[in-house]
């Protein structure tokens, strides 16, 4: 057998299974072996004999033998090769030589019969180290060699010098915090030719340039200007507000460049400004600044509580030493709580399940082609509450929002309402104050002026989700989900009609309420499809007359988006529209 075939033990049991003996006197034949069932792996081409055995119903029995012959032809594969050091000569010590000798330099391999147990030797033997003649290239190679002798080999550099007017150039960037900042830009200003033009860090923000051509007035200058968001919510306009008003001072000089989003040199009210124009989808950049900032991290503020009293470093000024390290500090811009997700390592925070509602409330009501409205946004618990932010939608083709002015929540104004995308159906909504917030369930948050275009209910027409602002608000720092609820108070069961009803909440997370009136006590069947018409779900029992209502679980909706859910009967059918978000 050749052990590269597969499971050797499998193949030996079936061979001796395959072993049969007849008698000329007739009748059954008994056949045994003195096999113990361990032959060895990949042992060359030594080999095993098995007796076997054949007895018959008269007592007389014969034997013969077999043997079994395990062999390996194969070398192990390298699969990963050495890296190539290069450590100039003042730097390099007998340890780092050893451990890079004693891991092949990085070189990985592994054999079909043997896995990863192969012995690795080298030649020369015993390499040799010696930095007192100058730099050196030494050459060597690594062989892997298996149980059966079997060997392959790949060849190692260990470099101890550098080319003249050469250098080496690494580091890493990290925000305040520690979490690495990955993807930023680390270019090269102030060369000539031959200077390459930039890496990027890492996901655990490391970077390097090997072996630069050194030239003066070379500088490192990272960069990173994407994601304007990431990290960005009206809580950091509460943070940003209160440290203003010196309610609470943000405590890191790193935090205080965050807070300066327009790069003026100082904090404002105008800072407040720009940065809820960003979260309301006004600007999609910032005035006059990148989405993100570096400082040297070698650098120490004279005054950390003015990081602007005096210039500080956001590039580094490259010298002639063959090795330099170079870190910078990320600062976000904007994002005051470091919120921001800096590389692909971080854990998610999608997961809001645990978190409290905000629940807003709108009074139902069923709405007249071309008649228009005040529609009251109310809150039934609004306690505590030091801002808050929302996606607004609404179908344009049956609804028109005219207005959105203030009612009785302080400090909003026609500043807290994004407008940009109105042509789609969408208002972006961010409000904060400078302390939290009480209403009681009757007083309003906001008014919309509204005029129908369609003869359909409230309830249909109007959702809060985070179609572009993320739908969150914020008590004593605690972060909370919204919700919207509409009052079904309006709403009057009509005997003898069959109805299905909008489901409640939608947009929606975990599950949903679907309600309907049937006529009659009769079977009817809830289906939900996904926009491409497949079908997810399906409950079908006997409904009595009058209103039903059923609750649809997110376990049976694989899909996130726009479902299609639709009641039939007998007699009648109806289709709706829900949202399911992530």
């Amino acid at each position: 057998f050749n052990c590269q075939d597969g499971d050797t033990n499998h193949l030996i049991e079936a061979w001796i299974a395959s072993v049969t003996a007849t008698s000329s006197c007739g009748g059954a034949v008994s056949v045994s072996n003195n096999f113990n069932g361990n032959p060895g792996m990949c042992l060359g081409n030594n080999f095993t004999n098995v007796t076997f055995f054949a007895t018959d119903e008269c007592g007389v029995t014969r034997s013969c033998v077999g043997t079994i012959i395990i062999t390996d032809t194969e070398a192990p594969i390298i699969f990963e090769a050495p890296q190539e050091v290069l450590v100039p000569c003042n730097a390099v010590t007998e340890q780092i030589f050893e451990e890079w000798l004693s891991t092949q330099g990085g070189a990985e391999a592994i054999d079909g019969c043997w896995g990863e147990d192969i012995s690795w030797t080298t030649n020369p033997v015993n390499p040799q180290l010696n930095c007192a003649g100058g730099p050196q290239a030494i050459v060597v190679e690594f062989i892997a060699t298996d149980g059966c002798g079997n060997s392959s080999s790949v060849t190692g550099i260990f470099n101890t010098k550098l080319p003249p007017n050469m250098i080496n150039v690494s580091g890493n960037i990290k925000r305040e915090d520690s979490e690495a900042v990955a993807n930023v830009q680390i270019g090269i200003a102030g060369g000539t030719a031959g200077v390459p033009d930039m890496d990027y860090t890492t996901e655990d923000g490391n970077y390097g340039i090997p072996e630069l051509d050194y030239e003066e007035n070379l500088s490192l200058v990272p960069y990173k200007n994407d994601d304007l968001l990431n990290g960005v919510s009206t809580y950091d306009l509460v943070l940003l507000q209160r440290h203003l008003l010196n309610i609470d001072q943000l405590d890191s000089p790193y935090k205080r460049i965050a807070a300066d989003v327009n790069n003026s040199g100082s904090i404002s009210t105008f800072d407040i400004l720009l940065l809820r124009r960003a979260i309301l989808f006004i600007d999609d950049e910032f005035m006059n600044n990148t989405s993100w900032r570096f400082v040297d991290a070698d650098f120490v503020f004279p005054n950390a509580e003015n990081p602007f009293e005096t210039s500080f470093p956001e590039v580094f000024n490259l010298g002639a030493e063959e090795e330099i390290e170079a870190n910078f500090v990320g600062v976000k811009v904007g994002d005051l709580d470091l919120t921001a997700v800096t590389n692909s390592l971080m854990p998610s925070n999608e997961d809001r399940s645990g978190l409290d509602d905000l629940n807003l409330s709108i009074a139902d009501q069923q709405l007249t082609t071309g008649k228009q409205y005040e529609i009251m946004i109310k809150a039934k618990n609004f306690d505590q509450i030091e801002g808050f932010q929302f996606t607004l939608t609404y179908d344009t083709e049956d609804l028109e929002i005219l207005e959105i002015r203030p009612a009785d929540l302080v400090q909003f104004s026609e500043a807290n309402v994004g407008t940009v995308k109105r042509e789609e159906g969408v208002f972006t909504i961010s409000w904060n104050a400078d302390r939290a917030i009480d209403l009681n369930p009757e007083e309003g948050l906001f008014i919309l002026n509204i005029e129908a275009k369609t003869n359909q209910a409230l309830n249909e027409l109007i959702s809060i989700n985070s179609k572009y602002t993320p739908a969150e608000a914020y008590q004593h720092g605690n972060l909370m989900n919204i919700a919207l609820d509409f009052d079904n108070a309006a709403q009057k069961e009509v005997a003898g009609n069959f109805e299905l009803l909008q489901n409640r909440p939608n947009p929606f997370k975990e599950e949903t309420v679907i309600g309907f009136y049937l006529p009659v006590s009769e079977p009817a069947s809830l289906e939900v499809y996904d926009i491409s018409g497949r079908l997810l779900t399906a409950i079908s029992q006997d409904f009595d007359q009058g209103y039903n209502e059923v609750i649809i679980s997110k376990e049976n909706l694989p899909n996130n988006g726009v479902l299609i859910y639709k009641l039939v009967t007998k007699t009648d059918s109806a289709t709706r529209k829900m949202i399911l978000l992530d």
